[in-house]
């Protein structure tokens, strides 16, 4: 672990609009791109960006191939569980705790980020971290998001947990 992700006992994540995942890269965004796929190639450390705003994950903890998560900033408090082995299973509840609104819904699809995409503009924030994941969901109204999250550590569902769900 590095400096960004040892105070972040499981990790981070960010959801945010997939228009604004997607958007178009601006001159610098595009140059940097390239400078990091340069890094890559030459096996050179890429840089960092910042995640300080992101929510931390309070817990991380596996059933068998899935993940169920916590996080939480002093706005917005998140759950979600998605198993990469078996896309779309799947749900998420985000309480916006100054607004007094929940949303709920449920993942569309899970896609693992592997070494060799770290150079994606998209992904980078996510270099810091051992296990990485986008995250598509879609909330009752047809929303979606699109999640990045960043798992420091895991903890392992004991068979009293997995029994009682």
């Amino acid at each position: 672990m590095n400096d960004i992700t040892t105070a972040l006992t499981f990790g981070a994540l960010r959801f945010c609009d997939p228009r604004d995942f997607v958007r178009p890269l601006t001159e610098r965004e595009e140059i940097q791109q390239a400078m990091d796929a340069l890094a890559l190639l030459c096996k050179s450390p890429l840089t960092n960006p910042p995640i300080a705003d992101w929510p931390s994950i309070t817990d991380c903890t596996s059933h068998g191939a899935g993940f169920s998560l916590d996080a939480k900033t002093p706005a917005v408090r998140v759950s979600l569980r998605f198993n990469p082995a078996a896309s779309p299973l799947g749900d998420y509840e985000i309480h916006f705790l100054n607004r007094h609104r929940k949303e709920t819904g449920r993942v569309l699809r899970v896609t693992p980020v592997e070494d060799k995409d770290l150079h994606v503009n998209q992904y980078a924030a996510l270099r810091p971290f051992p296990i990485r994941y986008v995250v598509v969901t879609c909330d009752l109204h047809g929303t979606k998001r699109v999640w990045l999250i960043g798992i420091t550590s895991v903890r392992t569902a004991d068979q009293t947990e997995l029994d009682s769900n």
